[in-house]
Order: structure tokens, then sequence, then C-alpha cells
């Protein structure tokens, strides 16, 4: 990672919604109307915005989430470390769970993420290496600016597959 680079949590999103919120906000409308029903009033035009099985959907994806970053943290970046059932525990924590990263957007440092038990080495350590990165990333950044294109993958063969819409004139 460079510096100044940052990671963002990882929680998922559904309908644009974070899915933790919407848990959370659910939750919230049970606990307070329960308490008390006079309630009712002020949290039926908040629960009406949502769809039905939206709850539902949103509980799937932050088990669905937990699985696949557990997964590939087990299988890939921590697979060799002996005490990696920590290490996942403390990394999904600090990059899924909601009271912790607080927002979709947040950015997380190096030093955040070096304290979650990830190995990070720093881009300058190799300035070829930040070179050749800062070199496609300015790259990516001016097609996407200057033309339409809004997904571009290219591989080491050179094949690339890139989507766009076309740019206004």
């Amino acid at each position: 990672m460079g510096e100044q680079s940052s990671l963002g949590p990882i929680d998922p999103q559904v309908g644009g919604r974070p899915a933790h919120g919407v848990v959370e906000e659910f939750r919230r409308a049970e606990r307070e109307m329960r308490e008390d029903p006079s309630r009712v009033n002020l949290w039926r035009p908040i629960l009406e915005q949502y769809r039905p099985t939206v709850l539902g959907e949103c509980e799937k994806a932050i088990t669905w989430s937990r699985e696949v970053a557990r997964d590939l943290l087990v299988t890939g970046m921590l697979a060799d470390r002996p005490d990696r059932e920590a290490l996942v525990d403390r990394a999904l924590h600090g990059l899924i769970d909601h009271p912790v990263t607080k927002a979709h957007a947040r950015h997380l440092s190096i030093g955040t993420i070096r304290e979650l038990g990830f190995t990070v080495r720093p881009l300058d350590e190799d300035p070829e290496l930040q070179n050749a990165v800062l070199s496609v990333h300015n790259a990516v950044l001016l097609t996407f600016m200057n033309t339409g294109a809004f997904r571009l993958i290219e591989n080491h063969d050179g094949r690339s597959f890139i989507q766009s819409v076309a740019k206004p004139a």
C-alpha cells in the first residue's frame, strides 16, 4: 500500500443501503415500539420505505460476506499463519462489523490494516513497483475521466474488457 492509500470496509450494501444499517434500524424499531407502542406512528413511515424481504436479504448478505471473506483469508492471505483463526476473526471484526466500521466510505490506513493482522508492505519501499502502480492508476483515472468507460479489466496477456456508455458531447 502507498502511504496515502487506504482500504475500505467490506460491509455489504443492499439496494444502495448498508445491510447492517437496515438490520440495526429494524431491530431498533422493534425494540422501541415494544417498549412504547405510541412510537408506531413514528416508525411506520420509516419502515414503509423498505420493500418486502429486504430485512432477510440484508441478513443473508451479512452472513454471505462474512463467509466469503473468511474463506478468502483462510485459504489465501493468512493460509500459512499459525495464528490464522485469531487473525481472521480480528480482520473480519475490523473490516465487516458495522459498529466498528461505522460507514461504508470509511478509509482504513496502512497502520489500521496492519493492526488488523495483515502483512502490508509500503509501496514506496520498491520505487520501480510504485512507479508501475501509479502509472496504471493514473492511466485508468484518465480513461474514466475522458471517456465513457466505467469498467476496465486487462490481463497480463494484453487482453482487455472495457464497458462504457456514450459520453455526452
